[in-house]
Order: structure tokens, then C-alpha cells, then sequence
């Protein structure tokens, strides 16, 4: 609250994006959605959504996002919008090692567009969605690793672990269109993946790739596809589903609970020294079933009552 006279303001340096500091995320805002009361004994159960959730109401008009940039890919579909969005939505991804965003989107919403697991932004580039209220940041998952560790007979309060290889894919054979709209096929039929000799059978999918030759791309440029370039996009794409999809290794979960110990009457003081955050790194050990890994922290429940 207040101001600075212009005079004062002298020049000191300027900074590279690498010396600026990180932002501070505010106090966050959520929508209550369904308050609910038990008239037995009369507890009130308060469901919220935090408000970058207004994005669910907001349509995106008719945009066909093909080749793009994740820059790209967040300005054509914010440019969509058939009301305003209050927030900003960026990014620090670029194509280099991220691929690019293809989808149609038309009559979808905005948070969509952003959170579908198969056609969203953030999953297609593997990001992380970071969020002060309604600014939002699609960005590189980075590893943050404070030295947290949840061990058992310590604050582990139990753990899930499963492998499931259903999904499993060890070759590819993606099917784009020729010019007569008939399916086109690479000359060589399919991609492997590196790990195919791994498994005791092999596992195919067929991969649907957008795009006929001699049709435009939807670049917005009115280029068109050449066979050379459809056969590439084809090559591509199937690449990605073992390099960004990781669709040749076998699906492994786990699933930790746990109490942090500064939460505890026993141990108040720890309070603040052990902390740990959205997307944060952390150590699981568990010797009795012989686990010992490092996971993301992906969900985060606060007790209202109990405050902890």
C-alpha cells in the first residue's frame, strides 16, 4: 500500500529468466458446490472445487489443434473461448523434447482441454499442471526431492502395489489416410519397441494418425500433406507411444498413505521441518515387502476439523 516517486527508481541490472525468482503462490480460492447436512446428528459436509475449475464452463468454439508447439497448442485453445477467461494459462514446455499437441477439441471445455487423460494438454506433453487460483502453468515435471521419507513402523500408514501389463503395447502399426480416403500403411508396416524382445509375446495396436494426403494439416498456412510428410507423421507418432507414452513398459502403481509426523501431539515440533508438497519427490521404504522407491506426491487431504 502506498507509492514510489519515479525519481527513486534507478536502474540496477537486468536479469536472465534463470536469476528471477520463483513465484509465490497465494492463498488459494475454492467454490463451494454441495453443502450437506445430517439431520441426525448434524454434521455439515462442505464439498469445494478450487476456482480454476470455472474453466468447466467455458466451451472452446471450433478449433482443430494439429502440430502444435505446447505454446502453441495453450494459445489456440485459450484463443477458442466462447466467454472470456479471467486467468492466465502459460507454459515453459517447448517442442524440443516434448512432441507436439494434435487433437479436435471442438464443443469441449476449457479445464478438457487441459486435464483429459488422453486428450489433454498436460498428459499429452506428461506436464504438471501447477495452479495459483486462476492462473495456471502447465509445466516440466521437475524432480523436487526435500529428503522426505515415509518408512514403515514410522509414518507409513499402508501401501497399495501393483503391476498390471493389460495395457501393454511392444509394436505399433499406425494407419493414416491415402488420398482416396483409403486406410495408408508405412512401407514397413509397423514400429517395435526397443523392449520387444523383453516380453514372451508380442503385443500390437493399431494407431490412428490424423491426417489424408493432399489435405490441409490445419496449421493455418493451407499446407497440405505429401505422402513423405504423412509417412513421417506416422513414424513419429508411433515412436511416441513407447518414448512419451511409455506404453512398452508395464503399468506399476503404488499407492502410499501416510501421517506426517509434525501433525502429532507426540511430535508438534517437527512441524515445519518436515514438509512435503504437490509434486514433491519422496523416498517410500518398506523392508517387509521389500519396496523401496521414490514416488510424486499426486493428492493432498487437509482434515478441517482436526487440522492436520
Amino acid at each position: 500500500v502506498g507509492y514510489v516517486k519515479k525519481a527513486q527508481i534507478v536502474y540496477d541490472r537486468h536479469l536472465d529468466p534463470s536469476e528471477t525468482q520463483p513465484r509465490v503462490i497465494t492463498t488459494q480460492l475454492f467454490r463451494i458446490d454441495n453443502p450437506a447436512v445430517n439431520s441426525r446428528n448434524r454434521p455439515v459436509t462442505v464439498s469445494a472445487t478450487h476456482v480454476s475449475y470455472d474453466l468447466n464452463g467455458i466451451l472452446i468454439q471450433d478449433v482443430n489443434v494439429s502440430q502444435a508447439s505446447p505454446a502453441m497448442a495453450l494459445g489456440r485453445i485459450t484463443a477458442g473461448f466462447m466467454i472470456s477467461y479471467q486467468g492466465t494459462i502459460a507454459t515453459n514446455l517447448t517442442s524440443a523434447g516434448n512432441g507436439t499437441y494434435t487433437q479436435e477439441i471442438k464443443g469441449k471445455n476449457g479445464m478438457f482441454a487441459l486435464l483429459d487423460p488422453d486428450k489433454g494438454v498436460v498428459s499429452t506433453f506428461d506436464a504438471a499442471l501447477k495452479r495459483d487460483n486462476w492462473d495456471l502453468f502447465v509445466m516440466t515435471r521437475t524432480e523436487t526431492d526435500r529428503g522426505f521419507t515415509i518408512r514403515y513402523r514410522k509414518n507409513m500408514l499402508g501401501v497399495n502395489w501393483s503391476r498390471d501389463a493389460g495395457s501393454l503395447v511392444t509394436r505399433v502399426v499406425p494407419v493414416a489416410k491415402d488420398e482416396g480416403g483409403e486406410d495408408l500403411y508405412l512401407p514397413e508396416k509397423w514400429i517395435d519397441s526397443a523392449h520387444i524382445s523383453d516380453y514372451p509375446v508380442i503385443r500390437m495396436e493399431r494407431l490412428s494418425v490424423k491426417g489424408q494426403v493432399g489435405k490441409d494439416k490445419g496449421l493455418g498456412d493451407d499446407s497440405t500433406w505429401t505422402l513423405e510428410d504423412l509417412l513421417d507423421e506416422m513414424r513419429e507418432k508411433a515412436e511416441e507411444r513407447f518414448t512419451v507414452d511409455k506404453a512398452d513398459e508395464v503399468k506399476t502403481t503404488v499407492t502410499v498413505d501416510f501421517e506426517q509426523m509434525g501433525d502429532t501431539a507426540e511430535y508438534l515440533w517437527m512441524n515445519g521441518l518436515e514438509k512435503v508438497l504437490l509434486y514433491d519427490t519422496v523416498t517410500v521404504i518398506n523392508e517387509e515387502i521389500g519396496l523401496s522407491i521414490k514416488l510424486t506426491v499426486s493428492e493432498w487431504e487437509w482434515d478441517a476439523m482436526r487440522k492436520k
